[in-house]
């Protein structure tokens, strides 16, 4: 019985030092907008297909972060996108994304509300596994890392990032620089 203990904690302890470092917290917040901070593990991008009433194809953009309880939250574009510009926007972002260390993305949305589990949204974050939508949302507003690159929901890498009218200025100005 004490060697199954033994396996057990060992083997619990290999497991989590495989994810030491990732991390997920929302670092600020004003009213209903948030910053959140993770590590670029905890980020999916993706490109979803949809069509207007009348049969147009258009894309919406997402991002999906998985939380600190193991549940995804999903962050969009309100924008309808072509392909190429929604592509062409996951490219950038990733290229960002995969040399960071630590992402600050930030949005208006209810990321205080109950988590509500939905089974029929599974993610899969190649580093942690499948896990559900937990319904909660935010819009886009920008996406920094720690080197400076900032990419606006709306001016892509325009200065200033993120743009003049979203309230919650980055907590360095030095942040915003690319």
């Amino acid at each position: 019985m004490d060697y199954l203990k033994v396996s057990a904690v060992l083997i619990l302890t290999q497991l989590m030092a495989c994810v030491t470092g990732s991390s997920y917290k929302i670092n600020r917040s004003f009213s209903h907008r948030y910053e959140l901070k993770v590590t670029p593990d905890r980020v999916i991008m993706e490109c979803e297909k949809n069509y207007t009433d009348d049969g147009q194809l258009f894309y919406g953009f997402f991002i999906h972060i998985l939380d600190e309880e193991k549940t995804v939250t999903s962050i969009f574009q309100t924008t309808k996108m072509y392909d190429d510009d929604c592509f062409k926007r996951v490219k950038v972002l990733d290229k960002a994304i995969s040399t960071s260390k630590i992402l600050y993305i930030s949005g208006v949305g209810w990321l205080l509300d109950a988590r509500v589990k939905n089974i029929d949204l599974a993610y899969d974050f190649p580093k942690h596994g499948k896990y559900f939508s937990n319904g909660r949302s935010m819009s886009f507003a920008y996406l920094m890392n720690e080197t400076g690159f900032c990419y606006d929901a709306y001016n892509g890498l325009d200065k200033p990032c993120p743009g003049e009218d979203y309230p919650m200025k980055p907590f360095d100005a030095s942040v915003t620089k690319h």
